[in-house]
């Protein structure tokens, strides 16, 4: 089994022996020595099949198991790769193909992949400087962040190759300017362009349901990310540390944690909604009811399971629900 830091760079030289493209989109100096959040990168010449299918099988292969994906935007999926047993590390890697965010559709897959970069001492490739700060504007205004909040970033990515940063960012986000000469200028320029940006306006004014986003709901809402789960033993050998040790490396996939001791018949609703929320909602003492059997997953408590036992299955009966809706993909 390898650490997380091998599973990170060996990730990359496989996507490209499959003759795919993969570019790791910002915050990647430190990487992967420094692994501080979920890894955004963009891929092309690839479907979605194809990629999950590949990186459930990757991880397989190095002792690690795809235990959780989510499809947040149309064709952008947040995916969480964890060891199977040891310390549990986890990596998550977050990809798109096109750049969308609130159902807007901001940056294309062409305009981030032109001119991709190997950086020397790194295993992945970045895309070029203009095509970083066409990324990094649309997502600071999809999050109505402050110009302020990637200053710093753009002033690098504009020094590095301002000719490219200026084509760039006029082709993909309609910025002008005559400044071209002069970086200070030109920056100055962009602050005051993007406080008021037509081709921003849309993403800032809200979220924006089309067929894709509408399909997209649909399928979350038949296929939930969440997990109801039920833990059935006797007095004997269930105790609240035990559950609590199992479900240590499980909490952090989920948004929320809800725990109580059982669901009654009209506590289903509820459970339903934490699954479609991407939550953790557990019952301690999960009684038999037919309705909750055929949502719910029962981790049965005996005197031969320890929490590492409880943890696999719990990781397992994850990753064959993940295998089973990649295939319907």
């Amino acid at each position: 089994m390898i650490n997380r830091e091998e599973f990170f760079n060996r990730y990359w030289a496989a996507v490209d022996a499959e003759g795919w493209k993969a570019i790791v989109l910002h915050s990647w100096k430190h990487l992967p020595e420094q692994i501080e959040s979920d890894v955004d990168y963009a891929v092309a010449d690839c479907s979605p099949r194809e990629l999950l299918t590949f990186l459930e099988l990757f991880a397989k292969e190095h002792g690690w198991k795809l235990v959780q994906v989510i499809e947040h935007e149309p064709f952008a999926y947040f995916c969480v790769c964890m060891q199977d047993g040891g310390d549990y590390e986890q990596i998550a890697l977050d990809v798109t193909w096109d750049y969308r965010r609130l159902g807007h559709l901001l940056v294309d897959s062409e305009t981030l992949q032109q001119g991709a970069r190997q950086i020397e001492g790194k295993s992945f490739r970045v895309p070029s400087p203009g095509a970083e700060a066409a990324y990094i504007l649309a997502k600071a205004a999809a999050k109505n962040k402050e110009y302020e909040d990637v200053e710093l970033r753009l002033e690098e990515l504009c020094s590095e190759d301002v000719s490219d940063f200026v084509a760039v960012l006029e082709a993909a986000l309609g910025f002008n300017s005559k400044n071209e000469t002069s970086e200070t200028a030109l920056l100055s320029d962009l602050k005051k362009w993007f406080s008021s940006a037509d081709f921003l306006r849309p993403v800032r004014s809200g979220r924006r349901y089309g067929l894709s986003e509408i399909q997209l709901y649909s399928r979350r809402c038949r296929q939930p990310t969440g997990l109801w789960l039920g833990f059935s033993a006797d007095d004997s050998s269930a105790t609240e540390a035990l559950m609590e040790t199992a479900l240590k490396p499980i909490k952090p996939l989920y948004r929320r944690n809800k725990i109580v001791a059982k669901t009654r018949f009209f506590g289903i609703s509820k459970a339903l909604n934490f699954l479609i929320r991407t939550s953790l909602f557990v019952e301690t003492d999960a009684k038999r009811m037919p309705l909750a059997n055929s949502l719910r997953k029962i981790v049965e408590i005996d005197a031969s399971k320890n929490s590492d036992a409880m943890t696999q299955e719990i990781l397992n009966h994850l990753n064959e629900r993940i295998i089973r809706r990649i295939a319907k993909l």
